[in-house]
């Protein structure tokens, strides 16, 4: 990250009185595991609390994968998505981590098939996103997700969603770069997480939103996000007539905070004893704390 940083500081400042253009954000989905525990080693912190997310559940997979057409589900969702963002943060900047939830190849989710309909979406966003918004996905199929931990120690799922936070967190510690070097407000970068998927029987559309383990500001912008996506989508898939079902919100609100709702098969009591498990694209303080410090003592990156 601070070779990141650092080549982002160059292009601002390399030539005197000559502004960069726009700021320039890494492509992270290429950091691999062993660098990304080289991060952790020199920033610990830095996958907790550092943006305001989101997680979209816009509807059950079952739903979807009867769509005939679904390329207009996953642009309505995206240009929803997008703009959302539009109306949250006006001005500036929108640095866009973006998550596909999911690995098509060992872990594809709700109806086995909701891997790729995640990462259709986020190619929608891609394609449809506007100038000011820079979509940075944080997943990367093709790399590993071994953290270089014992077998005995090593909960896959939550290998891939602290690799994903620290790429997402590179990102961030860039935007904060730029905003030091750039105070005027219509040009600072604004970043705001989201994680793409969709449900498995909630029967309607579902944000989870950040709970109390995060600043107070980038909670409230993260259930506003919640609140004004709901908003736009439901009515726009309804709208499209592409659906076999009316979609309606999840639980009358369609709204949740980061406490899990479900406890994962791979978690053992002890591993979670006096915790509260939290979704970790919320960047919540829950079991991820715990994992990171397994990484740190037991890694064979460390210090490579």
């Amino acid at each position: 990250m601070r070779l990141a940083v650092a080549l982002l500081l160059a292009l601002t400042v390399l030539a005197p009185g000559v502004e960069a253009a726009e700021p320039v954000f890494s492509d992270v989905s290429q950091r691999t595991s062993a660098e990304v525990v080289a991060y952790l080693q020199g920033e610990p912190e830095a996958v907790f609390d550092f943006s305001p997310s989101d997680i979209l559940e816009t509807m059950d997979t079952a739903v979807l994968d009867r769509v005939a057409d679904p390329t207009v589900v996953y642009d309505t969702i995206a240009r929803s998505a997008l703009d959302t963002l539009d109306e949250l943060y006006p001005t500036g900047w929108i640095v866009l981590p973006i998550e596909a939830g999911h690995d098509p190849g060992w872990d594809p989710g709700s109806e086995g098939t909701e891997a790729l309909h995640n990462r259709a979406v986020v190619a929608s966003m891609q394609r449809l996103a506007p100038p000011r918004v820079v979509v940075r996905p944080i997943y990367n199929d093709e790399l590993s997700d071994d953290l270089g931990l014992p077998k005995r120690l090593v909960r896959r799922t939550v290998s891939s969603i602290l690799i994903r936070q620290a790429r997402a967190s590179m990102l961030a510690g860039e935007a904060a770069a730029w905003n030091g070097l750039h105070p005027d407000p219509a040009e600072q970068a604004h970043v705001h997480e989201l994680s793409i998927h969709f449900n498995a029987g909630a029967g309607g559309a579902l944000v989870l939103y950040q709970g109390e383990t995060v600043d107070p500001e980038r909670q409230a912008l993260s259930l506003a996000f919640a609140r004004r996506y709901l908003e736009m989508v439901v009515p726009r898939l309804n709208a499209t007539g592409a659906l076999s079902v009316r979609l309606r919100r999840w639980a009358t609100t369609g709204l949740h905070d980061d406490v899990m709702m479900y406890r994962p098969a791979y978690f053992r009591d002890d591993e979670i004893r006096g915790i509260t498990l939290r979704y970790g694209a919320l960047q919540g303080r829950g079991f991820m704390p715990r994992y990171v410090a397994t990484v740190l003592a037991q890694s064979s990156y460390v210090g490579r």
